[in-house]
């Protein structure tokens, strides 16, 4: 194989958010059925797309500007987001 060839195979290749080695290997799916990577350098398993879309994390900023109770946020967008995220969420924006 060409080097221009194995450098269009690579740049196909997600880095590791840990360490940016591009020596990863798939490593089956997750439960949403997102692919999932192992890096060989530092042993992190990671997905290169989050399942949480950009409007779902704008909806429930807003929500918890708004003081709504977790457990409601919760419950309204049940199947995107669980409690315990939300919770973390909220202590990030210090709401």
């Amino acid at each position: 194989m060409s080097a221009a060839a194995r450098g269009k195979e690579l740049s196909g290749i997600p880095s590791c958010p840990r360490c940016s080695s591009q020596e990863i290997w798939k490593s089956g799916r997750n439960s949403a059925g997102t692919q999932q990577w192992r890096c060989k350098t530092c042993d992190r398993i990671f997905v290169v797309e989050p399942y949480l879309k950009a409007d779902i994390r704008l909806i429930t900023d807003r929500m918890l500007n708004a003081r709504m109770p977790v457990p409601e946020i919760a419950k309204i967008l049940e199947g995107f987001v669980s409690r315990r995220w939300i919770y973390s969420r909220r202590g990030e924006l210090n709401v």
